[in-house]
């Protein structure tokens, strides 16, 4: 879009925030508090949250934390219940949400 915004494009969508935090991919799988944003439908009360990574999957993260997919999606339901609003840069509960 150029330094003085002069290539903007319309109907096109620009990022005006990036996530708060970023995980190294050696402590991609590493559970944390969370430093990453959060998004609304994410379960107050959780314990443990991961922030996603590029190449994740609801699947690799049920793996990861030993979760089903259920409880990610009862304390995620921002993911969608076919896991299709998985948002890189954000994190999830993966313990310790209401099940």
């Amino acid at each position: 879009m150029g330094s003085n915004c002069l290539n903007l494009w319309l109907g096109y969508a620009y990022c005006v925030a990036g996530p708060a935090s970023t995980v190294s991919p050696s402590a991609a799988a590493s559970p944390t508090t969370s430093t990453a944003p959060t998004r609304t439908g994410t379960a107050s009360g959780c314990s443990t949250y991961y922030t996603v990574q590029s190449g994740d999957s609801c699947q690799k993260i049920e793996d990861t934390f030993a979760v089903t997919f259920q409880q990610l999606y009862n304390w995620n339901t921002n993911i969608g219940s076919n896991c299709e609003s998985l948002w890189v840069g954000y994190s999830v509960c993966v313990a310790g949400g209401p099940s």
